[in-house]
């Protein structure tokens, strides 16, 4: 037994025979096809191209050099002082060549030092933060700030070591560095030929 359903100036649809017929009058309408060669919408030049939060390629090469980097930033921050200044020579090197400038050695020392601790933790900041793409950028320097404590706090029992609240700024501040940089690497690119002005 067939059922007919009655639409609103549509007219009948006939269930049994399988035909279906919508006038013009129902008032569906689609749009027209966009011509690729012609000027744009007025908001297409405003819309950025979504981007996943870093590609596949990235991500791995970010978590292959990670491990690495974390073993270097051990041996530099947990050997001895003597056994470290190995690894950081180019700091000392700094300090002589600005005390024969005639610059203060301790005051150089200081801010060389500063420098280098945030020059350390920039690609932490940045490997981190490809690495795991899920993480948040606040959730990654908090990270990065939470690691500093904790090598200050190991550094406690480590002879020749001297644990400063600097550091733990420093080396914040160089992750944050690092998650500005990789946020800039992805930064939305805009649609090809949105310079075009609509007409």
């Amino acid at each position: 037994m067939g059922v007919a359903l009655i639409l609103p100036h549509a007219g009948r649809l006939g269930a049994t025979s399988g035909s279906c017929s919508v006038p013009p009058s129902f008032g569906l309408r689609y749009p027209e096809p966009m011509d690729p060669t012609g000027p744009l919408p007025p908001n297409a030049r405003d819309r950025p191209v979504t981007r996943t939060p870093g590609d596949a390629r990235s991500v791995r090469l970010a978590r292959y050099f990670l491990p690495p980097y974390l073993l270097v930033v051990a041996l530099i921050v947990f050997l001895p002082a003597p056994e470290a200044g190995q690894l950081t020579g180019i700091v000392g090197w700094a300090v002589d060549v600005l005390a024969a400038l005639g610059a203060s050695r301790e005051l150089s020392a200081i801010a060389l030092e500063f420098v280098a601790n945030i020059a350390l933790f920039v690609p932490f900041g940045l490997l981190l933060s490809i690495a795991a793409p899920r993480l948040t950028w606040w959730g990654t320097i908090a990270l990065g700030c939470l690691t500093s404590v904790g090598i200050e706090l190991i550094q406690i029992g480590i002879p020749s070591r001297f644990p400063t609240v600097s550091d733990v700024i420093a080396n914040t501040a160089g992750t944050a560095v690092g998650v500005g940089l990789n946020l800039l690497r992805r930064r939305p690119r805009r649609l090809p030929g949105s310079d075009r002005s609509p007409t």
